[in-house]
């Protein structure tokens, strides 16, 4: 997952883009909690915090919170645990770490839609696969047409599988239809 000026992309977010549009459709609220420190545990963070708090207690909470997280995140960060910009990491005390550990072990982040249709990277709908004889990819509905690739209402998870799709379709389709054009009476 990749975090962006415009949200999150990357292949974890484009394999779960059907279900998390299909929901927000559906009028359901979509989160994702992030664990931004998955090394250590729940119980280990408190530990670790104090001691990044007791070792960095003279400078300011948002330059100790640069030592864990990227420059956009700690005004966010900040703002949700609800800590002021001058406070000093000896004052921080343990119900705001306890905040603090709460937001890094599961950062929310509300997914509101999708980006437009001109910058998808992973596209939903088509002609019916019912519609197409998969031997030929000759439509059963209209007569010499051949489809293929994105036109069809199939896509995969992310690692070249929609590549795979289109490449073996465009193939199977090319050679058919070559077949069938060149047998085809064209009266």
């Amino acid at each position: 997952m990749l975090f962006t000026h415009f949200g999150i992309t990357g292949p974890l977010v484009h394999s779960l883009s059907r279900q998390i549009i299909d929901d927000i459709q559906k009028g359901r609220k979509v989160v994702f909690a992030i664990d931004l420190l998955p090394e250590i545990s729940e119980t280990e963070t408190d530990s670790y915090l104090l001691n990044l708090l007791n070792n960095h207690g003279k400078k300011l909470f948002d330059n100790i919170l640069a030592l864990l997280l990227p420059p956009k995140l700690i005004p966010l960060c900040m703002e949700t645990i609800e800590v002021l910009s001058n406070k000093m990491g000896n004052q921080i005390n343990a119900n705001e770490r306890k905040r603090l550990r709460l937001w890094l072990k599961a950062f929310k982040l509300e997914i509101k839609g999708s980006r437009s249709f001109a910058e998808a990277m992973v596209t939903l709908g088509g002609v019916s696969l019912n519609e197409i004889d998969s031997k030929t990819m000759k439509s059963k509905l209209i007569e010499n047409l051949f489809v293929a690739g994105e036109i069809l209402d199939l896509d995969a998870d992310t690692g070249g599988y929609n590549l795979q799709i289109a490449f073996s379709t465009g193939y199977v389709a090319g050679e058919n239809s070559a077949k069938h054009f060149l047998t085809y009476d064209f009266k």
